[in-house]
């Protein structure tokens, strides 16, 4: 079996299960998925099952313990899970070695426990279309008052993800990169020079700033209706554009990526995380990047 281990929030889970789900493929094993690091987790909820047509084997314990055996021991697992310990660890036991593709992925040949964030489409470029058809929605969102959800698929529409929130908090800005006002300007007037007619759908977890910030001279139009434990609305709404402009945030990855149209411009940040992190592989080579 191989069993990947899922935590942080939508975009980060679905990178973990698509690496997973690869791995079962190529190997011809189970999947299997440990939701166990949501116990004392607070910053989000598990949603794969929630928001896809997933039905997923959740790992007991003893699916644990038989794979990794005591390692699976959550304070021996956070020992063995930094780099220096890594001669000690099972061979079961698979710990992503640093940001970028690790290729080694391809050579395991054997049941494993993977844990890591696997931000990448490489892991996965051999099943495109089985993690097209995994991640198909269960339904789409409720009608917005005032907003034509069919309006939102016509040729120019355009999503602009801006995600500030928990990126502004002091323990994050010394890992993520900031997307600068010139950046969206930037983004918009490209888009703008590509196609006929755009319109700008403008989605940020803080719709008051954007207000202020970004207004394009352009039709746009501000959806803040999905809050909270209803924000995954926003990956379907964006997902339904015809082209994205992302924050370096993996929620919008994901809503570009599901757009399946081989003609759409999907516009990132060159900078992902800080330079001390290396980002190269998280965007697609056909993305653009724009300074941020």
């Amino acid at each position: 079996m191989i069993i990947v281990n899922i935590i942080g929030g939508l975009g980060n889970q679905m990178f973990q299960y698509a690496a997973g789900r690869a791995l079962s493929i190529l190997l011809d094993l189970p999947l299997l998925v440990d939701l166990n690091s949501f116990a004392s987790y607070k910053l989000h909820k598990y949603e794969l099952e929630k928001v896809f047509n997933l039905s997923l084997t959740a790992a007991s314990q003893e699916n644990l313990r038989d794979l990794i055996g005591i390692q699976s021991n959550s304070f021996i697992f956070r020992f063995l899970s930094k780099p220096p310990f890594n001669m000690f660890r099972s061979k079961h036991l698979i710990v992503e070695p640093h940001l970028y593709y690790w290729e080694e992925i391809n050579d395991i040949a054997h049941p494993c426990y993977l844990s890591g964030y696997w931000q990448s489409q490489k892991y996965f470029d051999s099943i495109l279309d089985v993690i097209r058809q995994d991640f198909s929605f269960r339904e789409l969102p409720p009608k917005i008052t005032n907003f034509d959800l069919s309006n939102i698929s016509l040729y120019d529409s355009v999503s602009v993800h801006i995600r500030r929130g928990d990126y502004l908090a002091a323990r994050n800005k010394s890992i993520y990169a900031t997307c600068s006002l010139k950046y969206y300007q930037d983004a918009i007037e490209y888009v703008a020079s590509q196609v006929n007619d755009p319109f700008f759908y403008i989605f940020s977890d803080d719709t008051y700033w954007a207000k202020q910030h970004i207004v394009p001279s352009y039709p746009h139009m501000y959806v803040d209706a999905y809050i909270g434990s209803q924000s995954f609305n926003n990956m379907i709404l964006m997902s339904l554009c015809n082209h994205h402009i992302i924050a370096n945030s993996t929620f919008s990855w994901w809503s570009a990526w599901l757009n399946p149209s081989p003609c759409k411009i999907v516009i990132g940040p060159s900078l992902w995380y800080h330079s001390a992190l290396d980002s190269s592989d998280i965007m697609p080579s056909s993305w653009l990047r724009i300074e941020n």
